[in-house]
């Protein structure tokens, strides 16, 4: 049964296996659980957004839920840069999830959706932001073609706390 459900980016295993930090938000944002998320200019925490990822900075993935916030409104934030998380993508092999995209010898993909519904867009990689580390451990979500379930770890180019 392939899978069809687009719940965002949910935590698999860090080289650390820290625990989500506390972050302030921006006002007016609604970030879901499993949501990338950046830090603006303020040091305020905001949902990606998906056709302006070009040029942000990564933070993490939210670990908590904010509706309508107002301005430094708690939030937890898986922020380390090691983590790695299992995420949808529009296409994919299963004997070979790195396939697709190629950007200088790496496989790089992009960001894709809104708030709660994030997935990775294995058919662009202009503004790619991930790595593809390997498939999902669940069967019915690995399955071959669109919608499978895959790991992956932001590039350390694109992580605010990247070394």
């Amino acid at each position: 049964m392939a899978n069809r459900i687009k719940y965002g980016f949910v935590p698999v295993h860090a080289e650390n296996y820290t625990t989500p930090q506390w972050y302030v938000v921006a006002a007016s944002q609604t970030i879901a659980l499993g949501d990338p998320v950046i830090m603006n200019s303020a040091g305020r925490v905001e949902v990606a957004v998906a056709g302006e990822i070009s040029t942000a900075i990564i933070l993490g993935v939210s670990a908590s839920y904010v509706e309508n916030s107002t301005v430094d409104d708690p939030i937890q934030v898986y922020d380390n840069p090691n983590q790695i998380f299992e995420a949808m993508v529009s296409t994919g092999a299963l004997a070979d999830p790195y396939t697709t995209s190629n950007v200088g010898g790496n496989k790089y993909f992009q960001l894709a959706g809104t708030t709660g519904a994030f997935y990775v867009n294995a058919a662009a990689f202009t503004n790619g932001i991930f790595k593809c580390v390997g498939n999902s451990s669940d069967p019915e979500a690995s399955e071959v073609g669109a919608n499978q379930r895959k790991l992956f770890k932001f590039l350390s180019t694109r992580h605010i706390l990247s070394s």
